[in-house]
């Protein structure tokens, strides 16, 4: 009774474990694939900053003033440089490909949680209830293992809001979370696309 008592332990154990992996790799997936689209658009509205500088430049009332004159020169020079190094970071980073694999191995890691709740469910009295959950650990284990990538820990804190209540998540936290979650994943995007429309406002007078 004892053993039958510490496999069906086990088995719960085993079946949170890969249930929390499988979400927060279908979390990564997802948030990769957010930050691609994220930096080609910030690369195209960057070179829509590079090329509207120019005509801008070209208004007579604008041309007229030096300092004004001066000042988009030296914007379209930093939209020049931000344009660049956004551009080698997205293309260092391989998002579509870690967040292709990352998918891949959800769907794999989803097919052996479904195999799992059925052996809980329907066979966890067989005699041979063990030797099939070992297996499935393995499985689970080898699994992860051959996934070149691995979620991050703000993928498993995204899967906690998605289950606040298993998880206990205040009001609060969720904000936090959020919080958190916006500024890791934007905010290099937020700070090259806000910078060069705050620094005109403030400096566009002669």
């Amino acid at each position: 009774m004892n053993n039958i008592s510490n496999a069906d332990s086990y088995a719960k154990s085993l079946e949170t474990r890969i249930w929390k992996t499988k979400g927060s790799r279908f979390n990564a997936a997802r948030r990769l694939n957010k930050k691609y689209q994220f930096g080609i658009t910030s690369i195209a509205i960057l070179s829509v900053y590079g090329i509207s500088i120019p005509i801008i430049q070209s208004i007579p009332s604008i041309a007229k003033c030096q300092n004004v004159n001066s000042l988009y020169t030296a914007i379209s020079t930093i939209l020049s440089v931000f344009t660049l190094v956004l551009s080698l970071l997205e293309g260092s980073k391989n998002h579509q490909l870690r967040a292709e694999k990352l998918h891949n191995n959800a769907v794999m890691i989803s097919s052996l949680h479904r195999h799992l709740e059925y052996l809980i469910s329907c066979e966890s009295q067989n005699i041979d209830f063990q030797i099939k959950l070992h297996g499935i650990s393995d499985e689970y284990e080898e699994l992860v293992k051959e996934c070149p990538e691995n979620h991050e820990p703000e993928d498993y804190d995204l899967f906690k809001l998605q289950y606040q209540e298993e998880f206990k998540v205040g009001p609060l936290t969720a904000v936090y979370i959020r919080l958190k979650l916006l500024f890791i994943d934007y905010w290099l995007y937020i700070f090259v696309i806000g910078i060069p429309p705050i620094i005109t406002i403030l400096y566009s007078s002669c």
